[in-house]
């Protein structure tokens, strides 16, 4: 279930914390190059359109943002974090409606967005963009740098509208 991420900011706070404290290698990968602790969390979706991803007992499955550039009509900064860290079948259909919340209720033209080539979740970010009629764009060598202070190659994606559209059959 699909919900405002600014009214789950404690669970959302604790699913963090404890990424930070269990698990540095997922941590390397969510922030960079400064170690912020926690997500910043919009009161508005005027600029971040911000969703959790929770089960039938409220339990906090994952979290979606990005930044809404309404000068070009485009999500930038798409970010995704499965919490669960296995596959989950609530968080995929939540992964669509916030594309829903995107494509049809924020009427935005495109979805940009990157993942470091060595994060774990380049694969499924590469799985969903191909489902989505989405492109690869292409690898930008040595350009962001990570906690650990070394500089790493980012994949950088786009996903249009029409093709969200045409995916959905809509």
């Amino acid at each position: 279930m699909l919900e405002p991420a600014y009214f789950n900011q404690d669970k959302l706070y604790e699913a963090y914390k404890k990424i930070y404290t269990e698990n540095n290698d997922l941590y390397l990968y969510i922030y960079y190059p400064q170690k912020d602790f926690y997500p910043y969390i919009s009161n508005n979706d005027s600029e971040f359109l911000q969703f959790v991803s929770k089960d039938s007992k409220g339990n906090l499955l994952g979290f979606f943002t990005g930044y809404i550039n309404r000068g070009y009509e485009l999500l930038e900064k798409f970010e995704v974090i499965n919490f669960t860290g296995k596959p989950n079948i609530i968080f995929s259909k939540d992964i669509e409606a916030y594309f829903d919340e995107v494509f049809i209720y924020k009427n935005l033209r495109k979805i940009e967005f990157s993942c470091i080539e060595q994060n774990p979740v380049l694969n499924m970010y590469r799985r969903l963009v191909k489902k989505l009629n989405g492109n690869e764009v292409g690898i930008s060598r040595n350009s962001v740098k990570l906690t650990d202070g070394k500089y790493y190659n980012n994949v950088l994606f786009e996903i249009f509208k029409e093709d969200y559209l045409a995916f959905k059959k809509l």
